[in-house]
């Protein structure tokens, strides 16, 4: 957590709780298998990430019985802030056949 909001008491107490719940879920959750979804998967992941490996990504086409696709981009963990530009304009392509309008 930045310094900026540990510093900040009204911050902490916002960030907390969703931060307890999150290790929370992390400490008792435990994958079950089961089918295959019938819809796209797409994964993303940073180039520079050092704690997700492009592998660990690319087992996410065992989810599903459709298309999968894997997408690399610049930025280490916290790539979604690094590359949203690039991040979002693929998710928006992904998603333009399925609205109407």
């Amino acid at each position: 957590m930045p310094q900026e909001v540990l510093e900040n008491r009204e911050l902490v107490e916002l960030f907390l709780p969703p931060l307890r719940a999150d290790l929370k879920l992390l400490e008792n959750w435990s994958y079950q298998e089961d089918a295959p979804l019938e819809c796209p998967v797409s994964a993303f992941g940073g180039l520079q990430d050092p704690s997700v490996e492009r592998d660990e990504l690319a087992a996410w086409d065992r989810q599903t019985r459709s298309t999968f696709r894997l997408l690399m981009l610049p930025g280490g963990h916290l790539f979604v802030k690094d590359a949203s530009p690039p991040l979002l304009q693929v998710i928006s392509n992904s998603l333009r056949p399925y609205l109407r309008g």
